[in-house]
């Protein structure tokens, strides 16, 4: 019963958060582009939040913990999604889509070795293996910047952003 409430507490702040960061990565203007910043923010987010969760035994703070972890995750998920379409040129797409199908089943696989190696410490497993989160994200952010879009047109209002108020 408690898994199955928190299960459903936090599929719909991951509903609400896909919209809401997908909107609001659209939106960005900043000197790091419109996804790395809310790709980056989204990864700490959620790795600090499955740390804070290893810390506590009060399911109340198990429970707000993980709906900020959905939310970290889906502020880092609604903006990656809209990289192939973003930055990849459309010819490129199919291959790209090959390679990132390759690196999901990758990741998934040594997910569940690493995972596994915890079984028995569940607390160090939760407190230290999110920060990989947090790696993988610094790593793409530094390995595929996004352009400076501060100066660009704004989907809000249809006028150009003024370099000063970007991120």
């Amino acid at each position: 019963a408690l898994y199955g409430t928190l299960t459903s507490i936090g599929a719909v702040a991951a509903l609400f958060a896909n919209i809401i960061f997908g909107a609001l990565s659209d939106r960005t203007r900043s000197r790091w582009g419109r996804r790395n910043p809310w790709i980056l923010g989204g990864a700490v987010v959620a790795s600090a939040s499955l740390s804070a969760m290893s810390l506590t035994d009060s399911f109340a703070v198990v429970v707000a913990c993980y709906v900020m972890f959905q939310i970290g995750l889906n502020a880092l998920l609604a903006p990656l999604a809209a990289i192939m379409p973003d930055r990849i040129p459309e010819a490129r797409r199919g291959l790209a889509a090959a390679l990132t199908g390759c690196g999901v089943m990758l990741a998934q696989s040594l997910g569940s070795v690493v995972g596994a190696a915890f079984l028995d410490d569940l607390r160090n497993g939760l407190r230290f293996v999110p920060w990989v989160i947090v790696l993988t994200a610094l790593i793409f952010v530094l390995f595929a910047p996004d352009r400076d879009n501060r100066a660009t047109i704004s989907l809000v209002t249809s006028e150009p952003v003024i370099a000063e108020r970007g991120l």
